[in-house]
């Protein structure tokens, strides 16, 4: 017995001790906070007030474009002044709906949690609540969108009416028709819609509505107009709830305010939308979402010979135009995973997101050359979302008229969160809504009056995003890109109690026995598990090489070799998740990233048969943001080399904000990440993990680039718009060649249609070892077992590349459906068909899932 409390006791000392040495730990491993601050500053000088009238109102004009307001209609066009083809914002004339007369449809929620949506036409226009400015270079317009004149029924008229209160109805309308204020007619048929309505009580003395809820809406009208006629007052209303036992509730109406200003910005129209300016008016509603300009570049099934809409859903899809599907909901995806934060504890319901803020409409309409439009969402695009409608087939006539592409622009993002958790068997929910977003929105429309291709569009999209014409990053030879895993970070258990272990799966001297069998140079090599330990890290602010992937020597010796060859060792970092969490100062109730519930997040892995999240596969937990640039700024100050180059996971890709009680915006959090791409930047060159546009420009290259979509059941057909855009802005590589379904041919031929770098993925050791771990995934990646296969591979980019003499991209088309020809500079051209049967397209036969090189 003594020796049992002496034994407790020592257990117990020794956990104080271990908990005072966390504590100290801690404190010298703090991390800091920083402030996140957005500029959204943006001021517009006003100028003098537009008139009403029904004549369109020049209000800009640029070398080659005029810009136009209709004052009447709120039109906003702009006229191509070389073909005089002209792009309206809405659609007019007595056949248009509401909806296609709109600039805007506001989405909104009540704070009894009703959903609702106004159309401008209908809340602005029709009631004349707006004023027009001139501004430099355009209009603004300045929206009261409003009901008008309120119909709700018994805020007029009351549910029991008094007799003598009755009587005043019906000498009311005499008097009217005596005074000729109200035509006999009328009067007739007034008298028959109030007996109507009103009938006398059996039981008290006075008339009884007849309607247990509101009565029809033209009845409703005309009471409301003989009620404001006769004089019946609110007074009165009261007097009639008081003596007969009702009540009476007079509901505030909602009322939006919002700006929009249209401007020439050269040949582009730009359109702003100042978050400053959107204002609801009655603190009981809330705008959820703005729809933006969903009727601008809309094309008319009728119109249409051949045309197509495109949306940035993995590196690029096509719809045809007239193939409206009733069973297939209206695309509407959120840019950049904008809704990670909602479903993060299920299965993704599509292998690819948009990673790119952009969408666009090219159609032939008879004998002209095909002519489009172009939307880029250059601010605010992490609170948008791009959405498309076909039109129906000529032959469907009751169906659909239009085709059109639009973003929309989320004003307060909310979510409905499970009071007792997401996988409760009680399902009440209550709506969290995150405070009105302060990130302006943007959107820079480019016009195509002349014949276009969504080739040209891609290349105009990748200038903007890099600001640069051209940046000259070409190449003309086969170039690899190699991923190793390095040292991996697995759970292990010691008589059931788990701990973190590690074991490198490539040295450094492996790597170099490797690089000097594949005997290839001019190689980029991205090393995983290099640092705060290996891949699946802890919180990676130490900046310290794993010592199991070898000595300094060794490493330095690899280094070496690298440049030898004239290739370049990117260092696997990931400062945005944590596997470990147990060191390096990281503690999840203070810096673990919260969601709509006000807790951490704990990001599982998902169960493949029920689409959610598996306890038994706890994968990571991510940094709030306010704590990476610190995070960054600590590592680079305590690394090992100080002269690395870093590949970047997740952190140019994921999603990013904090939906705690101390939020973190998504614009801010874009902020922090700006901020420690640049405090890496600074120090070497970066391979950047599948990155979102707007990262595009810190990365020498580019990882991961999908050659594929969703295939959303309307899709017609996958296009690598995002390889076209980055085509000579920066180096980029097809998805890991190896470990995959697919053989690696098909890899080969993306590389060769793309100009993309061929990739895979290796290992030094077996990968036996992995079967029953979080990494039971990479399952071919021994470098042993597929080196064979490697060089073959290479060995056909290598001769495919000296007939097509360089990377650079002169056009791409698609002939037929998954069928693509690319134009280089030399003058070659690479047919692809990514079809399961052989095609003929231009008089070339191309194998199936197969290519033909052409000069």
């Amino acid at each position: 017995m003594r020796k049992k409390i002496i034994t407790i006791a020592l257990i117990a000392l020794g956990a104080v001790c271990l908990a005072a040495l966390s504590v100290r730990l801690f404190k010298m491993a703090r991390i800091n906070s920083v402030s996140l601050e957005a500029d959204n500053t943006y001021t517009v000088n006003e100028g003098e007030e537009i008139e009403l009238g029904n004549n369109d109102v020049k209000v800009s004009e640029s070398e080659n474009r005029i810009l136009y307001v209709n004052p009447a209609s709120l039109n906003i066009i702009v006229e191509d002044k070389a073909t005089n083809e002209r792009f309206p914002a809405v659609l007019t004339g007595d056949t248009a709906t509401d909806l296609e007369k709109s600039l805007v449809i506001v989405n909104f929620v009540g704070k009894d949690n009703a959903f609702d949506e106004w159309d401008s036409y209908t809340k602005t226009v029709a009631n004349e609540s707006f004023t027009l400015k001139k501004i430099d270079n355009g209009v603004r317009v300045s929206m009261s969108m409003n009901e008008g004149a309120s119909e709700r029924f018994y805020e007029y008229l009351p549910q029991k009416m008094s007799v003598e209160h009755f009587q005043m109805f019906k000498d009311g309308l005499e008097k009217a028709v005596e005074d000729g204020v109200l035509e006999a007619s009328l009067k007739k048929k007034y008298n028959s819609t109030l007996t109507l309505v009103y009938k006398k009580s059996k039981q008290d003395e006075c008339y009884n509505c007849t309607y247990v809820g509101n009565p029809p809406m033209s009845a409703c009208r005309q009471l409301i107009a003989m009620a404001e006629m006769v004089g019946y007052t609110r007074d009165m209303l009261l007097e009639d709830a008081k003596k007969y036992g009702f009540t009476v509730e007079f509901k505030e109406p909602a009322v939006f305010d919002l700006v929009l200003d249209f401007t020439l910005d050269g040949d582009d129209l730009v359109v702003n939308m100042p978050a400053d300016k959107i204002v609801s008016r009655n603190e009981f509603f809330t705008i959820t979402n703005i729809e933006v300009l969903p009727n601008f570049g809309m094309v008319q099934r009728a119109d249409v010979t051949e045309g197509y809409l495109m949306v940035p859903d993995g590196c690029g899809a096509l719809m045809r135009m007239n193939t409206y599907n009733p069973k297939v909901p209206d695309y509407q995806r959120p840019v950049y995973d904008n809704d990670f934060y909602k479903d993060y504890l299920y299965t993704p319901e599509f292998s690819t997101e948009l990673m790119m803020p952009v969408f666009g409409v090219i159609y032939k309409a008879g004998t002209k050359e095909p002519f489009g439009t172009m939307g880029i969402i250059e601010s605010g695009s992490d609170y948008s979302y791009i959405e498309a409608m076909l039109a129906s087939s000529d032959e469907m006539a009751a169906g659909r008229l239009f085709n059109k592409v639009y973003a929309s622009y989320d004003v307060s993002q909310y979510e409905w969160v499970p009071v007792f958790g997401e996988f409760a068997t009680n399902t009440t929910t209550f709506l969290s809504i995150m405070p009105k977003t302060s990130e302006n929105l943007r959107i820079r429309y480019k016009l195509y009056p002349h014949a276009t291709d969504y080739y040209e569009m891609a290349r105009d999209y990748g200038q903007l995003v890099f600001e640069s014409a051209d940046n000259g990053i070409y190449h003309d030879n086969a170039k690899l890109f190699l991923e190793v895993y390095g040292t991996l970070s697995t759970t292990e258990r010691i008589v059931g109690v788990p701990y973190n272990s590690l074991y490198p799966m490539t040295t450094y001297k492996e790597l170099s026995d490797i690089l000097n069998d594949l005997n290839a140079g001019n190689i980029n090599i991205s090393y995983l598990g290099a640092f705060d330990g290996g891949k699946n890290n802890m919180l990676m602010n130490k900046g310290k090489l794993v010592k199991k992937n070898g000595s300094k020597k060794e490493y330095e010796d690899l280094k070496a070799l690298v440049s030898s060859l004239g290739s370049k060792l990117y260092l696997g970092t990931d400062f945005m998740r944590i596997w470990d969490r147990s060191r390096n100062g990281y503690t999840a109730a203070i810096h673990g990233d919260e969601d709509y519930t006000k807790h951490p997040m704990m990001i599982y892995g998902t169960d493949p048969a029920l689409g959610t999240a598996s306890d038994s596969k706890l994968v990571n937990m991510m940094l709030k943001p306010v704590y990476l640039p610190d995070v960054v700024s600590d590592f680079l100050n305590g690394t090992d080399d100080k002269n690395a180059d870093y590949y970047v996971a997740g952190l140019t890709h994921q999603y990013y904000a904090d939906y705690g009680n101390k939020a973190v915006t998504p614009q801010q959090a874009q902020t922090a990440v700006n901020m420690a791409l640049d405090s890496l930047q600074g120090v070497g060159s970066l391979a950047l993990d599948c990155p979102r546009a707007d990262k595009w420009r810190y990365g020498t290259v580019a990882v991961d680039i999908p050659r594929d979509s969703s295939e959303y059941a309307v899709f017609y057909c996958t296009i690598p718009f995002m390889q076209l855009a980055m085509n000579g802005m920066c180096e980029y590589t097809t998805v890991t060649a190896n470990n995959n379904s697919m053989d690696y041919d098909y890899f080969l031929m993306q590389a060769l249609e793309t100009g993309a770098e061929l990739k895979f993925t290796v290992s030094s050791k077996s990968v036996d070892i992995l079967r029953d771990t979080e990494y039971a995934f990479l399952y071919s990646i021994q470098y042993d077992l597929i080196k064979d296969e490697i060089k073959e591979t290479y060995g056909k980019y290598a001769e495919a590349m000296k007939q097509i003499g360089t990377s650079r991209i002169t056009g791409h088309r698609t002939l037929s459906e998954n069928v693509f020809v690319t134009e280089y500079e030399s003058g070659a051209k690479v047919y692809t068909n990514y079809n399961g049967i052989d095609q003929e397209a231009d008089g070339v036969s191309i194998p199936a899932n197969g290519y033909v090189i052409c000069r």
